[in-house]
This record gives structure tokens, sequence and C-alpha cells, in this order.
């Protein structure tokens, strides 16, 4: 499992990078060293953070396009509810994320049409995961309720594109 994490993670940041940079300086490179090897914390440096969502929003061109999903927010407690209300909260291991469409994008539209990042057309699905790998849901049921920012973006600092 370490080594499938140490593989998506490595994946995950070389994916994040600019394409354009040809050259990486040896602090930064310590830092993802560290990262990877790393594997009892999930949690990365904020500059680290700034660097990768910095990456994304040039990849979509922000802020002069205005259409691409930035974030997506969830309710604090709708998720504590998740977490805690499985039929045996021991057994949950992971929470799952999952990439979808709104229903309203398939409803409405051409849905076999690739949305690309519009911000009116994904949405975020969270389930639980338990220790073999298995969807644990809530009542048969996934939570839904991402606000995609932009139009659903928190006030304050959590609105802004990068963390503060």
């Amino acid at each position: 499992m370490k080594n499938q994490l140490s593989i998506l993670s490595l994946v995950f940041l070389a994916a994040c990078q600019n394409a354009q940079t040809t050259e990486t300086n040896a602090t930064e490179t310590a830092k993802v060293q560290q990262l990877v090897s790393n594997q009892s914390s999930s949690f990365i440096p904020v500059d680290s953070a700034n660097k990768m969502v910095t990456s994304y929003l040039t990849s979509i061109n922000h802020p002069q396009k205005d259409s691409a999903v930035l974030s997506f927010t969830f309710s604090a407690s709708e998720l504590r509810r998740l977490l805690d209300s499985v039929d045996h909260p021991d057994s949950l291991k992971d929470v799952q994320i999952k990439l979808a469409h709104s229903l309203e994008y398939i409803n409405n539209g051409p849905h076999t049409t690739p949305a690309g990042f519009n911000k009116n057309a994904l949405r975020l699905l969270i389930s639980g995961v338990d220790y073999n790998g298995n969807t644990i849901l809530l009542n048969n049921e996934v939570m839904n309720h991402s606000m995609p920012c932009p139009n659903n973006c928190p006030p304050g600092t959590a609105g802004a594109p990068l963390y503060n």
C-alpha cells in the first residue's frame, strides 16, 4: 500500500508541475523527497500546496477564464455524519472522492460531451472505504453536496485561489 501511495504521490506531483519548468532547485527537490518518503503524514507545507494550485490555475488560464472549477466545498457537519454514522465506524479506513457530472448537466445537455472543468458540470462524490477496500455507504447513499467555486466560494480567505 505504501508503495502504491508513493507512486501515486509521485505521479500527482509530476502532473502538477508546470510543463514549461525545466529545472527544479535543490530545496524544492528535498521537499518533494521528504513528502514522498514520509507516508505517515498527509499534510504538505502551504508553499508546496500553493505551487501545486498555481500550476493548476495557470493551466486553466485563471483569472482570464473564470468558468473552470477552482475548488469544491463540503459541509463539515455532513462529512462528520458520513464518518460517524457508518454501521461500524472502526471499519472506516479511508474516504474516497470521485469526479462526476452534475445531474443538471446530464439532464440538460449532451452529457456525452466532455465537460472539462466546467463549474456547472463537475461534482465530487464522497464515500467511505473499509480496510478490505470495499465502499462504505451511509444508508445506501453517497455524499454529493459539493459546492463548486466560482459561484459558491466561501467568504474570506477560503474563497481565494491560493492558501493564505
